[in-house]
């Protein structure tokens, strides 16, 4: 990637950019895995964690790096969806905090394996990278509701009159 002019700083869409050849990144079962059975006592199986394109913020830190993150708060981030990154910015030499969609997956091989409501299916981020993980059952009936309330309203409003015509 070329960077521009020194001193603009950095925005959402150049990380973005740079992502393109470097994210997706998925983090391992074996790296993973640990950081959630110590943060969350009642997690079980294995996980995964795919870092998307996704910029959600970029925020300036300072001339000099920013700390590691505690390992615990790393996963408060990943159950919301997000994984923060420590980035140089060449364009104004800084450090940034940049936020990146993210999502924290349960791996699986079998339906037993997501417990009561979930179901195992093969979920691929973009061709060749492909994995089976759960999914809740409850949760995706809800994601699909939330995605698709404009066309629900729609539906319920054209019911609506329909029956006030009969």
């Amino acid at each position: 990637m070329m960077w521009e002019v020194l001193g603009a700083g950095c925005t959402c869409r150049d990380w973005e950019e740079y992502a393109e050849g470097n994210y997706p990144k998925v983090y391992d079962e074996e790296v993973i895995t640990p950081i959630v059975q110590i943060c969350d006592e009642k997690a079980e199986g294995s996980y995964i964690l795919v870092v998307l394109r996704d910029c959600l913020s970029s925020e300036v830190y300072g001339e000099s790096k920013p700390p590691e993150r505690d390992k615990c708060e790393c996963y408060e981030g990943w159950k919301k969806g997000y994984e923060l990154t420590r980035e140089w910015c060449p364009k104004d030499e800084k450090w940034y905090w940049v936020k990146w969609k993210a999502k924290l997956l349960r791996t699986c091989s079998t339906n037993e394996d997501c417990g009561k409501l979930g179901v195992c299916r093969e979920m691929c981020i973009e061709e060749g990278l492909c994995f089976n993980v759960c999914y809740n059952v409850v949760d995706e009936i809800w994601n699909w509701i939330t995605e698709n309330w404009m066309l629900i309203a729609i539906i319920v409003g054209a019911l609506l009159v329909l029956s006030m015509l009969r």
